[in-house]
């Protein structure tokens, strides 16, 4: 299933995924306004999003849940304070897609 958003977006989106994930005419069929780069692993394709090289990260759900517990690991091994602090920021950044993206 595909975010209809991305699809009607007409400016270009960039997707990071991993190597050997999604068949490239698929992607295109589905993106065809998207910039696709292949990652040699999952994690380099979402520090690519995290660093702003992407928009988007593209993945399976088990990669997805992988990646969320170890992110909750780390969270749980820091100070409450740098934790909330982290999360303060990500929905500052989270809100501010949001309301931007309405007026896209």
């Amino acid at each position: 299933m595909t975010d209809p958003n991305l699809q009607k977006n007409k400016t270009s989106i960039r997707l990071a995924l991993s190597q050997n994930y999604v068949d490239q005419n698929w992607l295109k069929n589905q993106f065809s306004n998207a910039s696709i780069s292949r990652y040699a692993s999952v994690y380099d394709a979402t520090s690519s999003v995290a660093f702003g090289d992407n928009d988007y990260f593209l993945s399976n759900l088990a990669s997805v849940n992988f990646l969320l517990k170890g992110v909750n690991t780390v969270l749980k091994s820091i100070y409450t304070m740098q934790c909330q602090s982290i999360f303060c920021q990500w929905s500052q950044d989270l809100i501010t897609d949001i309301v931007n993206s309405l007026y896209d």
